[in-house]
């Protein structure tokens, strides 16, 4: 197994109108850096318009790449934004020798997700947990109260298929297709399934074993991110279904980080929550039933709205 200090390291990320959070994300970042032989940190900004891109004009250096690519602005939808910029991220990575001889790929958000400094003495636990499998080829964050990233998630237990596209379809399958989204509809998807959703992992308990999760910070092995297939992808078709007709082929956001970590299956490779990977203080989560209904792309095609 390498030592740390021997490891070559690409933090990397994507930030939108991030001002207020990125002094504090970059100093942490800088911190990081240290446990590290080499690191480069690879940030595409799109859009912002706030003090975002001067902020991380002024960071660019050598070993500090910043892409600014506005033309993505051009997809009205956040996933689809998402998907491209974290795909370039991943072409860079392939295309660019320095950059894809490195040991790890550290992904992680620039906004107040990450304004939380993680204990370096956790990130060199987690480092070795990786790097103590050839199997294992991610791993990534915990919070010490309720899991929040439930649209990254993919398990045997706590989300078995998308999040979201599960809370749709409970609320669906009680409205007619002609019914308006209303109060108490919301509040019964709130109470009857978003709640019942939440789940803890204890930071003492073992790694936790999942097709996909993200959590606001990642750890990658380079090797297999360059081998994984899959990409990025922000959105899907789905099927609806109303107590008095079933809709498919709705167009339907989706968290982009899903398609590329079942990517690793295909590799037959592992991914792990590290429960002691705490990455925030936060203590609980209020899932907004609003969502669930605010992913659907081509609205046009239902009559609830």
């Amino acid at each position: 197994m390498k030592n740390l200090r021997d490891l070559k390291v690409v933090f990397a990320g994507c930030a939108k109108n991030c001002e207020k959070y990125l002094p504090k994300v970059l100093e942490n970042i800088d911190d990081y850096k240290k446990l590290f032989k080499s690191t480069y940190t690879l940030i595409v900004e799109n859009g912002s318009k706030d003090k975002s891109k001067e902020i991380l004009s002024t960071y660019k250096s050598e070993n500090n790449l910043i892409f600014f690519k506005d033309e993505f602005e051009d997809q009205p939808y956040r996933g689809k934004r998402l998907e491209l910029a974290r795909n370039f991220i991943i072409e860079k990575i392939r295309n660019l020798n320095y950059l894809s001889t490195c040991d790890l790929l550290i992904i992680l958000d620039f906004d107040n997700r990450s304004l939380f400094k993680i204990d370096n003495n956790k990130i060199v636990k987690a480092v070795n947990f990786l790097l103590s499998n050839k199997k294992i080829a991610g791993v990534f964050s915990n919070q010490p109260g309720t899991y929040y990233d439930m649209w990254g998630l993919l398990d045997d237990n706590y989300c078995k298929n998308d999040f979201w596209v599960e809370a749709l379809n409970f609320a669906t399958k009680k409205m007619s297709s002609k019914q308006k989204i209303d109060n108490h509809i919301l509040n019964d998807l709130r109470l009857n399934f978003l709640n019942k959703k939440k789940f803890q992992l204890p930071l003492n308990s073992d790694p936790y074993e999942v097709k996909s999760a993200y959590g606001g910070f990642g750890i990658y092995k380079i090797s297999h991110v360059i081998q994984n297939k899959k990409k990025y992808l922000g959105t899907q078709n789905i099927t609806v279904k109303f107590k008095d007709i079933t809709y498919d082929n709705i167009e339907y956001q989706r968290n982009e980080i899903v398609n590329f970590n079942e990517g690793f299956a295909d590799l037959e490779l592992k991914l792990f929550i590290l429960p002691y990977l705490i990455n925030s203080d936060l203590k609980d989560v209020n899932f907004i039933p609003e969502a669930a209904f605010r992913f659907i792309i081509n609205k046009k095609k239902l009559s609830i709205f």
